[in-house]
């Protein structure tokens, strides 16, 4: 978030905060390799541009960076026809949540039961969690943005127990209070606006708002003045949504990889996501004071390297060790050593250096940096 007007700027504008906040902001797309999170390339955005648009200039920066066929894991913003279908052209390979948008009404439903696999996979942040996949087909019509046929695809739908009970319980909530508002409009029938049956009308049907809103069948009958609602669950339609319940798509291209390792892929997922939360809480880039759009956006290239820097030291230290510290981690073991570089008049400069710590010097062999009396020497 930025503070101030920034008029005419390109890049920082309003962005899915406009109708909660008069902040401004400005996006950071990264790219991320390997379980690890490698960063490899990273890029300011307006602040108003989701990402769609700009995938197909980042996938061709990462394949010149790169070289050859690569595995592109992304969420499911980016699973767009015209994306999926650019990566099977650049002969790239893609693992991603398909939105719900792009699958045909009642196509999970017709997922029989039987065919659902518990999957060995566990989630180290919920180990309890158990998924089980089923593994179909979908094919994926092309927009009118882009003339190629139809995209068939491998389809891996997962279920998680989690994302299940989350999925009730979140829905239970919201029919209560719409049911709770449901109740206060009985409540005021007939009195002021609510005796007219076209203004009580509209508050029903703004209380039935989407996406719950259509479980919920309701009568409002008698003229105005002697009006009367009941409501009632469409327990029909309740029982299907239940079907869906924990459940998502998963699409690749990749056609003989097992799908434990497919879906195993698509959960590493979340490691460029934390690489975001790197530069938000560990390289502490918010708030932004510079008022200028050219000084903003060097500053964040410069946090574009720092975020690289940072996942290079907690890579390098994991591959060396074996331990899963966190860059974060291993920065905080140096903060307490010192290192002062002395002007002396008329003799030159010279560097004053305590003497590392048995773990910073560990830490220094693992990453394969010399002790500060070598690296710093004629600096």
């Amino acid at each position: 978030m930025l503070s101030g007007e920034y008029e005419g700027s390109e890049k920082i504008t309003h962005g899915y905060n406009a109708l909660e906040s008069e902040d401004k902001q400005i996006n950071v797309g990264l790219d991320a390799v390997g379980s690890e999170g490698l960063v490899v390339y990273g890029k300011p955005l307006p602040g108003n541009e989701n990402g769609i648009g700009t995938f197909p200039a980042a996938v061709e920066k990462v394949s010149e960076l790169l070289g050859g066929s690569r595995t592109f894991v992304t969420d499911r913003i980016f699973a767009t026809f015209e994306n999926l279908w650019g990566l099977q052209q650049a002969k790239h390979h893609f693992v991603c949540p398909l939105s719900r948008k792009l699958i045909p009404k009642g196509w999970i439903e017709g997922i029989a039961e039987s065919e659902f696999q518990v999957s060995s996979y566990s989630s180290q942040h919920d180990p309890k969690n158990v998924y089980r996949i089923a593994e179909s087909a979908i094919t994926l019509k092309p927009s009118t943005k882009v003339s190629a046929p139809d995209l068939e695809v491998r389809a891996l739908v997962v279920h998680s127990e989690r994302k299940a009970k989350d999925d009730r319980e979140g829905r239970e909530k919201a029919l209560k209070k719409i049911e709770k508002r449901l109740e206060e409009i009985a409540g005021y029938l007939n009195r002021r606006r609510y005796a007219h049956g076209e203004y009580a009308k509209e508050q029903i049907e703004a209380a039935l708002k989407p996406p719950f809103g259509r479980y919920i069948g309701y009568e409002l009958a008698g003229k105005d003045g002697e009006l009367t609602l009941c409501w009632w669950r469409e327990e029909d339609a309740l029982k299907e949504r239940d079907k869906q319940d924990g459940k998502y798509v998963v699409v690749t291209d990749m056609k003989e990889k097992p799908a434990e390792e497919v879906f195993s892929l698509h959960k590493e997922q979340h490691v460029v996501e934390s690489r975001h939360r790197n530069m938000k809480t560990d390289l502490v880039l918010r708030p932004i004071w510079l008022q200028n759009d050219k000084r903003v956006e060097a500053l964040l290239y410069l946090y574009v390297i720092a975020v690289m820097i940072y996942s290079c030291i907690e890579v390098m230290y994991r591959r060396a060790t074996g331990i899963r510290w966190t860059g974060r981690k291993v920065l905080d073991s140096f903060g307490d050593y010192c290192a002062h570089k002395i002007s002396l008049s008329g003799e030159g400069e010279a560097w004053l250096l305590e003497e590392p710590s048995a773990q910073q010097k560990d830490l220094l062999d693992a990453l394969g940096i010399g002790l500060p009396s070598e690296t710093l020497a004629g600096v």
